[in-house]
């Protein structure tokens, strides 16, 4: 059984960035983060179902995977 935790404030719509920062929940950047987060999650899907691991659709997906986890750490920056 998984227990909640509350704190009773709410986070009023806001998130943080690395730093800190707090923004928006629909800032276009935590949008494009959870956008990116759903697409890497796809490629992880499509890479499983490739069985040879030495493929080269294979390694070029986990490249861009690789990539996209760069860029969704690139936009937590303000």
């Amino acid at each position: 059984m998984i227990m909640a935790i509350y704190t009773r404030k709410g986070d009023k719509g806001k998130t943080s960035l690395f730093d800190g920062t707090k923004v928006s929940k629909n800032d276009p950047r935590i949008n494009a983060v959870g956008t990116i987060d759903e697409l890497n999650s796809v490629i992880g899907i499509a890479i499983a179902q490739i069985p040879n691991p030495k493929s080269q659709i294979r390694k070029e997906l986990e490249e861009i995977q690789n990539d996209l986890f760069e860029i969704g750490g690139a936009l937590a920056f303000p």
